[in-house]
């Protein structure tokens, strides 16, 4: 995430927020090296035609799947009590569609569930809020109960740890997991023996730490059982107490969503459930093992960054599913112990990626421009038929050029400022250390400048809010010892040595000083964003100022861009890294509405206007992209003491 100084022209985003706000009042284990070629999947989806409701879990046994789907019939009293889960079986290919019934009270929740092998059905439930337990319950084919028995109690259960899973083992017994060990049961479900997490096996051992769910441990046949952790899925064999990993997620570029409800067919290859963010539902995919030799034959297209999100993942695995040629192939330095310096070192020493993330470089995308890092996207921009300069934000994109270039493409930005009370501040965009230095001496010594009392934490404020005023990135020459950066001292040494208090209490405290004017400004509340104007305005109790950080030039209020992106300027895979890097800034995907509270904001026009429309939406309707959009309910929270309504 970068800043760039709030430009002139970028005061119509925010005016625009400013208007519309009104309307709507531990660190991760190391992954294993192994060659992943064997371990590629490719996932296609699976239709099954006649199935009512969203798959939430399924199963594969002897060739036949079962889709088990939650409807939205539950609380419906139109509807029979036990209609709001439902259970299918079909063939592999999605064909012969049959429900199979079963009696569930109103209250009752399968969270996952297995067909053993003599065809009866095993469900994992959950119960209870304020005492949570977990249920094992046995159904015949017709839907009848035969037995259940509390898991939670038998095997002596933490409450904190929960079940992450249920499978049958090659001699008819019941696998369950949670994230200590795994627990033996016999046919009555008793206990009969146990394998500790650490004891799973030396070579591959489950994650178990980062990873959870209600399906660690899953069913299937070539394998006693299988178990995920963050980077894979692994088969296990009892008798060797051996895993064997046979999935890469990296390799098959599957998201976290993608990986969740996998169970093996008993073909080599895997059935999952995915969010298919174009339909905003849940969809069934099977997953085959990729040709090692096609995957190997194409040209890699080498993607550097800090973590990948889920976005990035789904278009980097439609775009391998495209191109028979080439393949994106990440490099994440998530477990680098300085990722940033370690990136860099790499890039200094030759080994340059084809595609940047900009973002975690502990330099500037300015001087990665120039040292001739970064290929000018200008040209491509104007030849594209699907991604135009004239689709960003005309701001934005102002913010966004180099020396009238562009070098990168970000899909959200969000504008950092603080902000104040308007009688205090007035109703300008900018201001001067001077102008800030004499309100605070207006206000006498009582008064703190920020809503945080540690002196490192104000200093940091500044220098990472107006770093430009002390140095000359052209040149690499430094001005700390300018009457300004005195200044700035002066003003942060009205704080104190303490932290920051995040709890309720130091919230409360906080929104009471600056209501009463004890604490002058805010940067905690400086986000702008159509929900953050309206927080702010309850928080100060009057008419607020987005005032910005005070500077010589008058422009404290900055452009934060997310997850920028560029090409290596000697790549020789340049139009097909554009091909890639062009995705995020479609309508596609940064139309998609995850989170219409989310202080980052597209970077796209009519994107922009989608998530305006939504916020401010007073009756249901359906987006360009299909997406079913719900006006927001008016309700209430607690930020500390103070009731924010919204």
């Amino acid at each position: 995430m970068k800043k760039t100084v709030w430009k002139t022209s970028i005061a119509k985003v925010m005016a625009a927020i400013m208007v519309f706000s009104l309307v709507g009042c531990e660190k991760k284990s190391k992954q294993d090296n192994t060659d992943t070629l064997e371990m590629t999947y490719e996932g296609t989806a699976l239709v099954v035609d006649g199935m009512e409701g969203d798959p939430v879990s399924c199963c594969v046994r002897d060739g036949k799947i079962y889709i088990l789907t939650e409807c939205s019939a539950k609380g419906d009293s139109t509807k029979e009590p036990n209609e709001h889960m439902r259970l299918y079986s079909a063939h592999s290919d999605g064909s012969h569609v049959q429900r199979i019934p079963i009696n569930l009270s109103e209250e009752e929740t399968i969270h996952t569930f297995l067909v053993e092998k003599d065809g009866t059905l095993l469900c994992l439930m959950a119960y209870g809020d304020e005492e949570p337990y977990n249920e094992l319950v046995r159904y015949d084919a017709d839907g009848r109960e035969l037995l259940r028995e509390n898991i939670t109690k038998s095997l002596n259960l933490s409450v904190a740890a929960g079940v992450s899973g249920i499978a049958e083992d090659g001699n008819g017994k019941v696998v369950v997991a949670d994230d200590r060990r795994v627990y033996i049961l016999n046919k009555e479900l008793q206990p009969v023996g146990e394998v500790e997490a650490e004891k799973w096996g030396d070579s591959l051992r489950p994650d178990a730490g980062s990873y959870t769910g209600s399906d660690l441990i899953m069913d299937g046949s070539e394998y006693d059982f299988y178990y995920r952790d963050s980077f894979g899925i692994y088969g296990y064999d009892m008798a060797d107490k051996k895993g064997t990993k046979l999935l890469d997620y990296a390799a098959s570029y599957l998201t976290s969503e993608d990986a969740d409800s996998m169970v093996s067919t008993g073909d080599g290859g895997f059935l999952g459930i995915a969010y298919d963010h174009t339909q905003n539902r849940s969809v069934l995919e099977v997953y085959s093992k990729a040709d090692p030799a096609a995957v190997a034959g194409r040209q890699t297209i080498t993607y550097a960054a800090y973590g990948v999100s889920d976005a990035t993942k789904r278009a980097a695995m439609e775009f391998n599913q495209k191109n028979k040629d080439y393949k994106i192939e990440f490099k994440d330095y998530t477990d680098e112990e300085d990722p940033s310096a370690k990136m860099l070192t790499d890039i200094m020493a030759g080994n340059v990626p084809d595609i940047i993330s900009i973002s975690i470089l502990p330099i500037s995308a300015e001087q990665c421009v120039e040292k001739g890092l970064l290929e000018d996207l200008t040209p491509y921009y104007e030849k594209d038929p699907l991604v135009q300069m004239d689709d960003i934000i005309h701001s934005v994109w102002e913010a966004m050029k180099i020396d009238g270039k562009l070098y990168y493409v970000t899909p959200y930005f969000s504008i950092k400022s603080i902000v104040g009370k308007t009688k205090d501040v007035g109703t300008g965009s900018g201001w001067t250390l001077d102008e800030l230095k004499a309100l605070l001496d207006k206000k006498g010594e009582g008064v703190i400048p920020f809503d945080t009392e540690s002196k490192a934490d104000m200093l940091s404020d500044f220098l990472s809010n107006g770093i430009t005023d002390f140095v000359d990135w052209q040149t690499g020459e430094c001005r700390f010892d300018s009457q300004e950066f005195k200044d700035i001292l002066e003003i942060c040494n009205r704080g104190v040595n303490e932290e920051i208090d995040f709890s309720e209490e130091g919230f409360a405290n906080t929104n009471s000083m600056l209501r009463e004017g004890r604490i002058l400004l805010s940067a905690n509340f400086g986000y702008v964003s159509l929900e953050e104007v309206q927080l702010a305005r309850q928080v100060f109790g009057e008419d607020i100022t987005y005032i910005g950080y005070p500077n010589q030039e008058r422009q404290g209020s900055y452009f934060e861009f997310f997850n920028q992106v560029g090409i290596y300027s000697k790549s020789n895979v340049k139009e097909k890294a554009w091909e890639f890097i062009r995705s995020c800034m479609t309508k596609e995907y940064q139309g998609i509405i995850t989170n219409v509270h989310a202080v980052s904001m597209p970077t796209r026009q009519d994107c922009f206007d989608m998530r305006v429309k939504a916020m401010t939406a007073t009756e249901a309707y359906v987006d360009d992209l299909g997406q079913e959009i719900e006006p927001l309910e008016q309700g209430s929270r607690y930020v500390g003491d103070l009731k924010i309504r919204y």
